[in-house]
């Protein structure tokens, strides 16, 4: 057994070995060899206060190491490594200093939950797996994710002062799982990685860096980003407005509408759900469309698909409504498609007299008849379509159609 009786220090220039029992009463033990130095034993040790003013070789964790009162990584280059050991909350303690903790633990409590961390917190396990424990991260940057693959799993809100950084590389996740995440500084630089808010709230004063991607599955909870990938993966979403990046719709089933006009200066992509645009809205895309079955894209009438510079081709079809003004039975309404595809004339309006479908031949100053079950709409041409057969005769009706293929873009 080792007492250090009241409020005594205790110098400590090797490793700390505990096989037995350690009394620290109020007690503070200072590691400040010049060498590594480790925690060790068959019994995990309780501290009263633990200093590590080391400022070359870490303090390294051989096994689990219980804090009651303070924890002081003194300098900015004080390392506490707890490895896989989890460092264990014995009382009601603080952390104070300005070094950093490092741990591989992918325990529930890596570290104590609920805490102020002013040291800089490694979560560094490199396959994920980790939690990250619900608490205010104020050390610069705050919390750093070294994981470059599998998931790192918050338990609860997570409040950081400085920088949250997920520079590793890789295919990292960090699953919100629901809670908010409240940082001063987003730093995402691996483009691989993800942010997985889930129906979290996330707060940031400042993106440093936003190369990965960040998931979003609340009704309202997205915000938009000027870089990296915002995903909507819920079951009901509205598109937040704003200036994106790139736009992906992944929820499988799910209901996502644009209300307002929002610009995407990269690409727009639907792998899943179903993608609306609302009337008199504008989406603007600067790079392809794509959508993959089973996703789907609709424009309601009057809602506008622009792409700004992109001149290449799109994939997947969307669907485009267009109403006729009032019309009666013999008026003819003149149509140009916008996409492209199998979508025959008929298809297009079925109820239409099959003799009733014509372009213009401005060369030769005639109509020409266009057989409606095998012509398609070609782009930038124009159709002459009349009204269909049972449409009133003297009460004007609006006609609903669509327009169904790849969108079209590029020079015609």
């Amino acid at each position: 057994t080792l007492t250090i009786s009241g409020s005594n220090s205790l110098d400590v220039k090797g490793n700390w070995t505990n096989n037995g029992t350690f009394v620290s009463n109020s007690s503070t033990v200072n590691f400040n060899g010049t060498v590594a130095q480790s925690i060790g034993g068959s019994s995990v040790t309780t501290f009263n206060n633990l200093t590590n003013a080391k400022t070359v070789f870490p303090l390294t964790a051989l096994t689990g190491i219980s804090i009651k009162n303070i924890l002081n990584n003194l300098n900015n280059t004080s390392v506490l490594n707890m490895g896989v050991f989890a460092l264990i909350d014995g009382g009601v303690f603080s952390n104070i200093g300005a070094g950093t903790i490092s741990t591989l633990n992918t325990s529930s409590l890596p570290l104590p939950a609920g805490k102020t961390w002013v040291n800089t917190i490694f979560y560094s396990n490199s396959v994920g797996g980790q939690t990250i424990v619900a608490g205010t991260y104020n050390g610069g940057p705050s919390i750093e994710l070294d994981n470059t693959s599998g998931t790192q799993t918050a338990s609860g809100n997570i409040i950081t002062g400085g920088q949250l950084n997920i520079n590793n590389g890789g295919t990292p996740i960090l699953d919100m799982n629901g809670y908010n995440l409240t940082t001063n500084a987003l730093n995402v630089i691996a483009p691989n990685s993800v942010l997985n808010m889930r129906g979290g709230i996330l707060t940031s004063s400042a993106v440093l860096s936003m190369d990965g991607t960040v998931r979003f599955s609340g009704p309202t909870n997205a915000k938009p980003f000027s870089s990296g990938t915002v995903e909507y993966n819920g079951t009901t979403q509205t598109v937040t407005n704003g200036n994106y990046y790139k736009l992906l719709f992944s929820g499988v089933g799910g209901v996502y509408t644009i209300a307002n006009d929002i610009d995407i200066a990269n690409t727009l992509t639907v792998t899943n759900g179903a993608l609306t645009v609302l009337s008199n809205r504008t989406v603007s895309v600067g790079d392809a469309i794509t959508v993959v079955n089973p996703g789907t894209f609709t424009l309601e009438n009057n809602a506008s698909l622009l792409q700004t510079s992109y001149l290449g081709a799109n994939s997947g079809d969307v669907i485009v409504k267009r109403n006729t003004t009032p019309v009666l039975r013999y008026d003819i309404t003149y149509w140009s498609s916008p996409t492209t595809g199998p979508q025959t004339l008929s298809n297009f309006a079925p109820l239409t007299d099959s003799n009733r479908f014509n372009t213009y031949d401005s060369v030769n100053d005639v109509w020409i008849y266009e057989d409606p079950t095998t012509a398609v709409f070609q782009k930038g041409k124009g159709y002459s379509i009349r009204a269909p057969s049972n449409t009133s005769l003297t009460v004007p009706t609006i006609i609903p159609h669509q327009f169904v293929g790849v969108p079209n873009n590029g020079n015609i």
